[in-house]
């Protein structure tokens, strides 16, 4: 048989386990419960043999709860049943069950004791070993607990595995690095050229995307509700000049003018206009119009309580809709979003990119103003056949853009809404399907054109006519620093260059035209998106004006705000020539200072020649809440000469007068309307 507590086979009559110890005994109950399997018992009979229990003897340790309890005997039928000749299991030992040995020597456990089987007919009860009290302590094995199988060792990590993969996210991140840095390296000049001109637009798109929109969604939300409030404030220097002409203006502090624009809806459109000196509102101008009601009034309360008024029915359809255009253009402009005139501009950008052939790349120096750095150089010929090429990717596009279709949709209703915005801008119908389709009809007959030309080009191979040189300056990154677009029939040049070097950076943009030529030149530094430098602008050779440049915050700007300070002067070769007031006014200088925030933006303008200051205009634009004049009950028809006379006697100068001298005007000009006054009452 087996041990029931390890397993190990036991030969003979021995009342203990050799391997672990546990008593033989406790093997009856798990005996019992095999004894019902429908097992055929060998027919050889079976000599009775009664063994008697071995009573374990306690040692002093043992306790109550460890003493083993007696088992009652076990019948040898019984066991007969489970044992075969010298007592053999009859049962076949199945893989993995609990009658496996276990792979230890006999000998380890029992030492040089005889090893010659034994039944349990050999061994009398008396000479049975004593039990041993530790021995005595194992617990009977439990057939329902499953063997106890030691935890497997756990995996530690391989630190080799970690340094490898650090490695490859190290060499993944320099390589990145690397090309990001110098991308221009490993470009070739097409793909080059194109991600150029195509992330300076992009940029140029996100650099005013948040002051173009938070602007948009201002008009959008409150662009009829507006108010712009003009402060004009006399300073000595302007007094002085007016002494010089024997003009006593000291009185004067300030005038000023304040506009507040206001629509309740696309019916009721309206403004108030109220005009002053030294602070003090002298006089206003309301008036109020009603679409729906086709009227128009018009008060002005510091003259007279009568309202006058016109018939809007006996005005035209274009002086109607011209009244009102730039409160529509307002609203329409809302309608517009930065990004996507962003997304037009990139896909015909990259449209007409994807046409140059032939691109050289090079190295060269930029140098403007005394900064100077080397960039990567890429030179593009457009001759005949690329501009063929470039007309009718371009053309084709237009043709099926439904996205152009709908900007050019609100460019109609925004300039098509005033006669005088409707001319300059060459739209010539009222209707916009059929000022586009006409539109459409010409892009159409150029696409066909130009695709004749091309066949041509392409089949006779005669289209290497020189039309323009492109140039395009970009850094290691692949960053626009410069382009220039030079004709080759014309006597021109369109160009713009930015070289940095650090924190400082140089500047210039021209536009030369034949013998005529416009530019703009300079040098700053910027830090932290604050940008300060001295500018020039030139005309033909002449230094025309000065522009410094204090603090600019371009990264405020980027998030839809300006703030920053421009000094305007007049160029060193600007004539003044004249009397001293016109050298004074030559040589004026304007201090421009910007700040602005979502709800109001403000500009005060300090005119000033040297440390003098002439005067200060402060110029405040605002949205929000404008509380119009309501229609009045009766109204004085201006079509009707009859009322002119009603409205001149209902006249009256009392109130104006009272807030000229209120404002500190002096008598020598508010007798002249009491006098006035008196005349016409």
């Amino acid at each position: 048989m087996n041990c029931s507590k390890c397993g190990h086979e036991i030969n003979g009559n021995i009342k203990f386990c050799p391997k672990c110890g546990t008593p033989v005994e406790a093997v009856s109950e798990a005996t019992e419960e095999l004894s019902n399997i429908d097992v055929e018992p060998e027919t050889t009979p079976v000599e009775e043999t009664v063994v008697e229990p071995e009573t374990p003897v306690a040692t002093e340790e043992t306790s109550e709860e460890e003493a083993p309890v007696a088992e009652e005997e076990t019948p040898a039928e019984e066991t007969a049943s489970l044992f075969g000749d010298n007592n053999e299991p009859l049962f076949e030992k199945n893989e993995g069950s609990i009658f496996d040995e276990a792979p230890v020597a006999e000998n380890d456990i029992l030492g040089d004791a005889p090893t010659e089987e034994l039944t349990q007919n050999q061994i009398p009860a008396s000479q049975a070993p004593a039990a041993d009290p530790a021995m005595i302590q194992q617990p009977a094995y439990d057939y329902g607990t499953p063997e106890y199988i030691p935890e497997a060792p756990k995996k530690k990590f391989n630190k080799v595995w970690l340094i490898v993969i650090g490695a490859v996210i190290l060499v993944g991140a320099i390589v990145a690095l690397i090309f990001c840095n110098f991308r221009a390296a490993f470009s070739s000049p097409k793909s080059l050229m194109k991600n150029a001109l195509v992330g300076y637009v992009e940029d140029t798109f996100d650099k005013n995307q948040a002051y173009y929109d938070l602007r948009a969604q201002t008009l959008k939300d409150d662009g009829k509700q507006q108010v712009v409030d003009a402060t004009v404030t006399l300073d000595d220097g302007f007094k002085d000049l007016l002494d010089n002409y024997d003009v006593d203006m000291d009185w004067l502090e300030s005038a000023h003018i304040r506009m507040e624009v206001g629509a309740k809806d696309e019916n009721n459109v309206g403004a108030n206009i109220y005009g002053g000196v030294n602070g003090v509102d002298v006089i206003s101008l309301l008036y109020l119009a009603q679409m729906e009601d086709e009227a128009f009034y018009m008060q002005i309360p510091e003259l007279s309580e009568e309202y006058l008024g016109v018939d809007l029915s006996e005005m035209s359809d274009d002086e109607l809709s011209g009244a009102v255009a730039s409160l529509d253009a307002i609203s329409q402009m809302g309608q517009i979003s930065n990004e996507d005139l962003k997304k037009l501009a990139v896909k015909y950008i990259k449209l007409a990119a994807d046409e140059l052939k032939d691109i050289e790349k090079d190295k060269d120096e930029l140098e403007v103003d005394g900064v100077s750095a080397n960039y990567y150089t890429l030179t593009a010929t457009i001759d005949q056949e690329t501009s063929a090429a470039i007309s009718v990717a371009v053309g084709e596009e237009i043709l099926e853009d439904q996205e152009l279709k709908a900007l050019m949709n609100i460019y109609f209703d925004y300039y098509g809404s005033n006669p005088v915005f409707a001319e300059s801008y060459g739209i010539s119908s009222t209707d916009f399907e059929d000022w586009y389709d006409d539109f459409l009809d010409s892009v159409e007959d150029m696409v066909k054109e130009q695709k004749k030309n091309l066949r041509n080009y392409q089949k006779h191979h005669d289209g290497d006519t020189e039309l323009a040189e492109l140039i395009v300056y970009v850094n290691a990154k692949g960053d626009l620093k410069g382009f220039e677009l030079t004709p080759e029939s014309e006597d021109g040049k369109l160009y713009a260059y930015y070289p940095e070097d650090g924190d400082e950076f140089g500047m210039e943009i021209g536009f030369v035209d034949g013998g005529s030529e416009s530019i703009i030149t300079g040098s700053g530094t910027k830090s932290h998106d604050v940008i300060n430098g001295d500018f020039t602008i030139k005309s033909d050779g002449d230094e025309v004006l000065e522009i410094e440049v204090i603090d600019y915050d371009e990264g405020a700007y980027e998030k839809g705000h300006i703030i920053g300070e421009f000094v305007v002067r007049s160029g060193d070769d600007v004539d003044a020539g004249g009397d001293i007031a016109t050298q004074m006014l030559a040589n004026l200088e304007y201090d421009i200072l910007f700040d602005s925030s979502k709800d109001t933006s403000k500009c005060t303008v300090t005119i000033k020649n040297d440390s003098v200051s002439f005067a200060t205009i402060n110029l405040e634009t605002s949205y929000g809440e404008v509380e119009l004049m309501s229609a009045p009950s009766s109204y004085l028809d201006i079509n009707d000469y009859e009322n002119e006379e009603k409205y001149a006697d209902s006249m009256s100068f009392k109130t104006l007068i009272a807030n000229l001298k209120k404002a500190g005007v002096p008598s020598e000009y508010t007798d002249v309307l009491e006098q006035y006054e008196e005349l016409i009452h």
